[in-house]
């Protein structure tokens, strides 16, 4: 059983957390929903636990301060995954008042504790948004196409949003073991455009006109 009084287990459960965020930011993700939902109850509790430990701690050693500003500035370029911004903002509740009880150095303190309020602020105001504009417009792929090998899928959706308009995403995915996905956005356009899609070869797709690679280029959005 994980102890929380340990000074291993913020480093443990901060691993485990912005590790898996950052696969999430690479594309990674469960197709289950049931899967879905477990993985996010744990990490939810993982972020829970942590914040716990920075909240009933005496003391903010400097590791502890590299973890917090980390954990900070990665919220600010996250703004886009919801489960991402759920953790952070939990980690990032319990942290702010913690970062008081770092007495080495207070100009640290205080930029750690203005980074952390800076970086909560955008969270709490992009999940708010999604809260309110989750169920509008709507989502469907309107083509696909499989790559040489049938390894990876190119795919459009269209994302209509009703009254305020909506956007066409060219995407390329890859599912493994028929559990998790990987996906990387190529393309994003209004919602009218209708992008020409062609394989070059196993990696590389056309996109009106523009090679680029499926895992480092993005085509003219």
């Amino acid at each position: 059983m994980l102890n929380i009084n340990s000074k291993k287990a913020p480093l443990w459960l901060l691993t485990i957390l912005m590790v898996t965020i950052l696969f999430r930011q690479l594309g990674f993700s469960l197709l289950s929903d049931v899967a879905i939902g477990l993985h996010t109850i744990i990490l939810l509790l993982f972020s829970l636990l942590a914040g716990h430990y920075y909240s009933k701690s005496k003391t903010i050693t400097k590791s502890d301060v590299l973890s917090i500003l980390g954990i900070a500035f990665s919220s600010l370029f996250l703004l886009w995954d919801t489960i991402s911004l759920i953790l952070l903002t939990v980690l990032l509740l319990f942290i702010i008042p913690a970062v008081s009880k770092y007495r080495d150095n207070k100009y640290t303190r205080v930029a750690v504790r203005f980074f952390s309020i800076l970086s909560l602020a955008p969270c709490i105001l992009f999940l708010l948004l999604t809260l309110i504009f989750t169920g509008f417009g709507a989502t469907s792929i309107t083509h696909n196409l499989p790559s040489p090998d049938g390894k990876f899928l190119l795919v459009i959706e269209k994302h209509d949003a009703g009254a305020t308009g909506g956007s066409t995403e060219v995407s390329v995915m890859r599912t493994f073991g028929g559990q998790v996905q990987w996906k990387r956005r190529l393309y994003l356009g209004r919602w009218s455009d209708e992008p020409a899609l062609q394989w070059i070869d196993n990696h590389t797709v056309n996109i009106n006109g523009t090679d680029c690679s499926i895992f480092f280029e993005n085509a003219m959005e």
